[in-house]
């Protein structure tokens, strides 16, 4: 059963999301301008994405260790963040 992205665990879901609203964003844009509540999420998305790619080049290399746990614990509350923006953008608690 499809889960919504707002209702994931992981990133997969929110990933997809992006990708089918900036579909949608492109093609808005052939006609005018994409909604702005429509940008307003993507532009959420986008941090969310960042953190998770920021996140796991954290975990996979070892460039700041003094700061790696720090570096880690911003980009989870970033994302965090970044998922509560985009809910809240679509009306969800």
């Amino acid at each position: 059963m499809f889960r919504k992205p707002y209702q994931a665990q992981d990133t997969g879901p929110w990933h997809e999301w992006r990708k089918h609203l900036k579909r949608y964003r492109f093609t808005a844009e052939l006609t005018g301008d994409a909604p702005q509540a429509v940008l307003d999420v993507l532009e959420e998305l986008g941090r969310l994405q960042d953190a998770q790619v920021a996140q796991d080049l954290l975990r996979a290399e070892n460039w700041v260790p003094g700061h790696r746990d720090a570096l880690l614990r911003r980009e989870a509350g970033a994302q965090q963040q970044a998922q509560a923006r985009a809910c809240a953008s679509c009306g969800r608690p």
